[in-house]
C-alpha cells in the first residue's frame, strides 16, 4: 500500500477543511503489524524491506483542531541514515514528530532562532514587539518581524491586512498603506503603539500574504 496515498474508508476522519487524515489507532495498527512480521511493508525510498512505519503532520493541524496523521512514509534504517526524509518533512525541535515542509507555495515550518518548529511550539517561542516597532520596521521596508505560523482562533486580532510585494498584482500594497492602515486600526479601537504584540504571515497565497497582529 502506497503510505504517500491518503486512506479510503471508515478509518479516514474528515478534517474541516475537507482534507482527509488517518487516525492514529490505524497508524499503530500497522506499525504493530511490520514489528511483528505480520505485514511486510516496501521502503518509499528504494523499495527494499522498511524497517520503520513514520507518522507525519501538517504543523498548522494542531491550531486548527485538526487532528490525525497527514501522511505515512515507509523508511529502511539505510534511506533514513541518509536522510531522505528531510527533503519533503523537517522534525520539530520541541515536540519531536515529523511534519511536512510544504503544502503548494506555502513554507510550513516556524523557522526561529535558529532552531525548527511546528505551529502549535513554535507558540512557545515567538517574540513579541510593541506596535511601534513593528511599524518602524516596516517603515524600512521590512517585513522581516512577522512570522509565518497559524494563529488560534482563540487570539486576540489587532490588525490584518493583505500585502503584496508584485507591483503589476491587483492586491500591491505598499508599506505607507500598511503603516496608515495599522495605525488607523489602534486610534480607532483606542489601543496604543507601546502593547506587546505577535506579528504574523497568518495566510500565505500565490501572489500575496495575509499580515497580522495579535496581542500578547
Amino acid at each position: 500500500m502506497d503510505s504517500h496515498n491518503f486512506l479510503k474508508g471508515e478509518n479516514i476522519m474528515y478534517c474541516p477543511d475537507t482534507l482527509e487524515r488517518m487516525h492514529e489507532k490505524l497508524h499503530q495498527e500497522r506499525v504493530q503489524a511490520l514489528e511483528s512480521g505480520q505485514e511486510e511493508v516496501t521502503c518509499d525510498y528504494c523499495g527494499n524491506k522498511a524497517d520503520h512505519i513514520i507518522p507525519v503532520y501538517n504543523p498548522a493541524d494542531a491550531l486548527r483542531e485538526v487532528e490525525g496523521i497527514y501522511c505515512e512514509v515507509n523508511i529502511c534504517e539505510k534511506c533514513e541514515d541518509k536522510g531522505y526524509l528531510y527533503e519533503e518533512y523537517f522534525i520539530c525541535d520541541e515536540c519531536g514528530e515529523w511534519f511536512i515542509l510544504n503544502h503548494s507555495w506555502d513554507s510550513l515550518v516556524v523557522n526561529l532562532n535558529g532552531s525548527q518548529y511546528c505551529h502549535k511550539c513554535a507558540l512557545n517561542h515567538l517574540p513579541t514587539y510593541t506596535i511601534q516597532e513593528v511599524l518602524d520596521s516596516l517603515s524600512n521596508g521590512e517585513t522581516n518581524l512577522f512570522n509565518r505560523i497559524n494563529v488560534p482562533d482563540s487570539a486576540n486580532l489587532v490588525w490584518e491586512g493583505e500585502f503584496s510585494q508584485y507591483s503589476d498584482f491587483p492586491g500591491h500594497t505598499s508599506f505607507d498603506s500598511l503603516i496608515r492602515s495599522i495605525k488607523d486600526k489602534c486610534e480607532e479601537d483606542d489601543i496604543s503603539l507601546e502593547t506587546q504584540v505577535y506579528s504574523v504571515v497568518s495566510h500565505t497565497y500565490q501572489f500575496s500574504v495575509c499580515l497580522s497582529i495579535f496581542s500578547v
